[in-house]
């Protein structure tokens, strides 16, 4: 019950005092790029900046946000694990396309819930292929 409370002002603190949680980019409308990308294939994530190239101001490359977390990723390999084509938004139920959006293997949740004993979950990030350069076969 604590975690609930403490968590979110912990953000907003941060949020206010030393840097936003989110990385902010240039981009007014943010296109869909797409590398048809399939489970096996070997990708590099893009460096910080590349992908911040790709963002909105309000941090969201067509509505999926990418944050400070994500940069431990940045130019490192990882295999497609799954394409994703619909997903189903938890505080609605409602299931809604999306398109050149993939998982990969070996990047999961970076919760906020780490610092306070961690996240039980273990969610896949969720990444934009433009976010990711193909580098062939797995």
């Amino acid at each position: 019950m604590l975690k609930r409370i403490v968590t979110p002002i912990f953000w907003k603190t941060v949020e206010k005092f030393v840097r936003p949680r989110h990385v902010i980019g240039p981009l007014e409308k943010t296109a869909l790029t797409r590398i048809d990308l399939k489970p096996g294939e070997l990708v590099e994530v893009k460096s910080s900046e590349e992908i911040r190239q790709t963002l909105n101001r309000k941090g969201c490359n067509r509505g999926l946000r990418y944050d400070h977390g994500l940069n431990q990723f940045c130019g490192t390999r990882h295999k497609v694990r799954d394409r994703l084509d619909r997903i189903i938004i938890e505080s609605t139920g409602r299931m809604v396309t999306i398109e050149g959006t993939v998982t990969l293997v070996d990047t999961t949740c970076l919760c906020d819930m780490n610092a306070l004993g961690g996240c039980p979950r273990q969610d896949p990030v969720y990444w934009r292929e433009s976010w990711l350069k193909h580098v062939g076969e797995g």
